[in-house]
């Protein structure tokens, strides 16, 4: 989760998943969002990028945000 918890971050094998989880200043967690609810959004890596780095098997290690300069970054790898 962000430090500001907009943001819930998911780590599944081949993709990570965003979820916001705050909308206009309501959090999900403690309002229900209902049809405001926006959704997900799936990351995954490009299958050209798959072929061009010759990446065997696609397995996540667990997926974390760092702030970094001011930025946020989300840190994971595979293979």
């Amino acid at each position: 989760m962000t430090a500001n918890g907009e943001w819930v971050l998911a780590t599944c094998k081949t993709y990570l998943v965003l979820v916001k989880v705050c909308v206009e200043d309501k959090s999900g967690f403690i309002t229900p969002l209902g049809k405001r609810k926006p959704p997900p959004k799936k990351l995954a890596i490009d299958p050209k990028d798959i072929m061009l780095y010759n990446i065997t098997e696609v397995s996540f290690t667990p997926a974390y945000f760092n702030i970094a300069n001011g930025e946020s970054f989300i840190i994971t790898s595979t293979g």
